[in-house]
Parts: C-alpha cells; sequence; structure tokens
C-alpha cells in the first residue's frame, strides 16, 4: 500500500515538472515570435525546448508541453483555440518529439544517456531527426487544411526547407545550451528530477 506522503511527493513532482516544461516552452515560443505561416523561422527553439523537457524529464511532461504551446499560440499569436486545423498543428508540435524519442528507444539507436553523460553525437542525430519528423507531420497537416491546392504561395519544397531549416538550428541551440548550462545545474541542484536511464 501507498503511503499518503509518497503519493502527495508524486503529485507534487508531476505538478512541479509539467509547470517548468510550460514556462520553458512558453518563453522559448515568446522569443520566437509568430511563425510566418508556410515558410516558417530560421531558427525555431520551441521543438528543441520540448525534446529537452522530454530527455530530461520524460513523457509525464506531455500536459505541460501541450498546454504551453497551445496557451502561446493564443495568447502570443492569436490563434483561435477551437480551430481544428490549428488544434493538430499544436498537438503535432507537441507529440513530433516524443515521437522520434520512442522511435529512437524502440529501435535500440541510442537512450542518450551514458553513466552520467549525455551521448551529445546521439543528440545531434536526434535533433536532425526530430526536425524531420515534426516537418513531415507539419507539412502533412497544412498540405491536408489548405483550401486551395493549387495556391502558389504554398511551396511543398520550400515549405519542407525552411520548417526544417529551422527546427534543425533551433533544436541544435537548446541542446547546445542545455549540454554546457542547464544540464549541469540540474543535475546538481535537483539531481532526482533527471532521469537515470
Amino acid at each position: 500500500m501507498i503511503d499518503k506522503n509518497t503519493r502527495t511527493n508524486s503529485i507534487l513532482s508531476f505538478f512541479y515538472v509539467n509547470a517548468i516544461a510550460f514556462l520553458l516552452v512558453f518563453f522559448a515560443t515568446f522569443i520566437n515570435g509568430k511563425p510566418i505561416p508556410f515558410i516558417g523561422n530560421m531558427v525555431w527553439l520551441q521543438v528543441g525546448v520540448i525534446l529537452l523537457m522530454y530527455l530530461l524529464l520524460t513523457y509525464r511532461v506531455f500536459i505541460g508541453c501541450l498546454l504551453g504551446v497551445q496557451l502561446s499560440a493564443s495568447l502570443l499569436w492569436g490563434w483561435e483555440l477551437i480551430s481544428f486545423s490549428n488544434a493538430v498543428i499544436i498537438l503535432i508540435s507537441s507529440i513530433s518529439p516524443l515521437i522520434s524519442i520512442s522511435i529512437m528507444k524502440f529501435f535500440k539507436l541510442s537512450n542518450f544517456f551514458e553513466k552520467d553523460k549525455l551521448v551529445f553525437q546521439h543528440l545531434i542525430f536526434l535533433a536532425i531527426f526530430t526536425a524531420l519528423c515534426n516537418t513531415l507531420l507539419k507539412f502533412i497537416a497544412y498540405s491536408y487544411f489548405e483550401s486551395d491546392p493549387y495556391d502558389l504561395s504554398f511551396s511543398a519544397l520550400l515549405f519542407i526547407e525552411r520548417y526544417f531549416v529551422g527546427d534543425v538550428l533551433g533544436t541544435l541551440t537548446v541542446l547546445l545550451i542545455a549540454a554546457y548550462v542547464f544540464v549541469p545545474s540540474i543535475r546538481y541542484f535537483f539531481p532526482e528530477v533527471v532521469p537515470s536511464e
């Protein structure tokens, strides 16, 4: 039987890590500004922050990441939360890093940590794979929701190129900063939060 203190600590830990994920995703989205539809941004930090949250705090931060993307899209960009197409794009933004991590773990490509150290070469591959996954899923969603399929402003090649480059640069930027600044700080101040495997 689980005692009350253990259950309370578990609930507080769940709330705590989701609050961290929410704030960091919101902050990264605030820094980036509004995305340019069908063109993207040159450096998209949001996907990198979400990937970092999943790496450090596992899938339990999904709610915090989802709410961070959703509320930042609503408050900072003026997106309608009721729109089905916006909801799909928000879900893709929140789940594509988790999908790429899951695929790499399923095929046993990496667990990203070896003896309390990040394997940065594996993280570079993960960043590229996450960017590819995010870009392709968003391309499918935008292609599906585009009202006029003959609209020349929607160029598939330009869309994939710009989104992929922005996602890769954003993810690598966040992972570099995290590897040399945030991960050592988190491991020092909050060692119980970082997963051991």
